[in-house]
């Protein structure tokens, strides 16, 4: 008998089990990162069940935009042993189900392979690029850093003027934070985030056709939100799509809130 339900304290290592598996993490250091996380949430851990056994698993995410809400699904997987047996669609057809009982019927995903959510009605949003930054040789000047609430307080002032852009939670805020980012100041409004040489959020004036950064320093976003910044970078697709289903706007977000 097939069940689709969260998964319970007792399960957390089964399920950690098959998103290692499916995705050829390396435990030992997937399993902090996993169980640590500020936003772990065992209600947003989905697993569908046959015979009592756990076979295809997903994490839901609550996302904010301007125009309304939406549900993000990540980490997508079936144990090796079970694919082909249309587990995968039957599980995220019933967490769809179950979501657009309670109000929600939007959904986003980041996949690679879209066969399957385009035969479950996801349809392609946009598309992941990267690419080397245009640095303006400016990068040795100091610059220090903002404070968490600095970031905030800009990014919120920023977002609010654009009404597909991505809302923050305090949870979303306090997972944002967990992460090692340095986010350096951009005039009085903007910012740029660093994740060691890569940039995945930038607040900056378009009018700046190169950035105070290292060279080396690479972009990674969405194309749609790479081409409304004007970012300064030469930038190929990944491969990796933005799908939506039930979504009605092209979200415009920061890979920072990838779920």
């Amino acid at each position: 008998m097939i069940s689709v339900r969260p998964i319970e304290a007792t399960e957390a290592d089964d399920f950690f089990s098959i998103l290692c598996e499916s995705f050829d993490l390396d435990a030992h250091r997937a399993r902090p990162i996993f169980f640590q996380d500020p936003g772990f949430d065992l209600s947003h851990k989905w697993a569908l069940f046959d015979g009592g056994r756990m076979h295809s698993i997903l994490t839901s995410t609550p996302m904010e935009f301007g125009f309304g809400g939406a549900t993000g699904i990540a980490g997508v997987a079936t144990r090796p042993e079970s694919r082909g047996q249309g587990y995968a669609a039957k599980l995220i057809e019933s967490v769809s189900a179950q979501f657009c009982a309670g109000g929600s019927d939007g959904f986003l995903l980041f996949a690679t392979k879209t066969n399957l959510y385009e035969s479950l009605g996801f349809v392609e949003l946009d598309t992941v690029v990267s690419g080397p930054v245009y640095a303006d040789g400016s990068d040795e000047i100091w610059r220090a850093p903002l404070e968490a609430s600095d970031v905030q307080t800009r990014y919120t002032a920023w977002a609010e003027s654009r009404p597909n852009w991505c809302v923050r939670s305090p949870a979303r805020w306090k997972n944002w934070s967990w992460s090692a980012r340095v986010c350096e100041p951009v005039g009085d409004t903007g910012y740029l985030c660093f994740e060691g040489i890569t940039i995945r959020e930038a607040i900056v004036p378009p009018i700046l056709r190169k950035w105070p950064v290292p060279e080396g320093t690479e972009w990674v976003g969405l194309a749609g939100v790479t081409r409304q910044l004007q970012v300064p970078a030469a930038c190929q697709p990944t491969g990796t799509l933005l799908l939506g289903r039930g979504i009605k706007s092209s979200p415009g977000m920061f890979l920072t809130d990838q779920f």
